[in-house]
């Protein structure tokens, strides 16, 4: 089942106006900036796939829950993580921004999840 970024951040942070047009973050290969609505999303043996739509790069993984994380491959969520390649900024209405720093190793056996 696909998820999505925000639909985590909503649940971990209880935000109501959320979506995953809200989520900047960068093309690792490419630097293009873009929300992640404006990535490619696919379902890819069980993984949430964000890809860049210029290169088609990985720019961010939604792995499945009772995915064990590896130091510095992504955030928890819930019972998901979330794996971004580059910086995940979240500008909220007050004007500050949440920062969710790379995950050097967001690509960490991703491919064996969900097989």
């Amino acid at each position: 089942m696909l998820k999505r970024a925000a639909d985590l951040l909503r649940i971990t942070v209880q935000t109501l106006f959320l979506d995953d047009g809200d989520l900047i973050t960068a093309c690792p290969q490419c630097k293009t900036q873009l929300t992640l609505a404006n990535a490619s999303t696919a379902e890819e043996r069980g993984v949430t796939v964000y890809r860049c739509r210029r290169d088609q790069e990985i720019v961010a993984l939604i792995t499945p829950p009772g995915t064990v994380p590896v130091e510095s491959s992504g955030y928890r969520l819930g019972d998901f993580v979330l794996r971004n390649r580059s910086d995940l900024i979240l500008p909220l209405v007050s004007g500050n921004t949440v920062l969710l720093p790379a995950s050097t190793n967001a690509l960490h056996d991703w491919e064996s999840l969900g097989t």
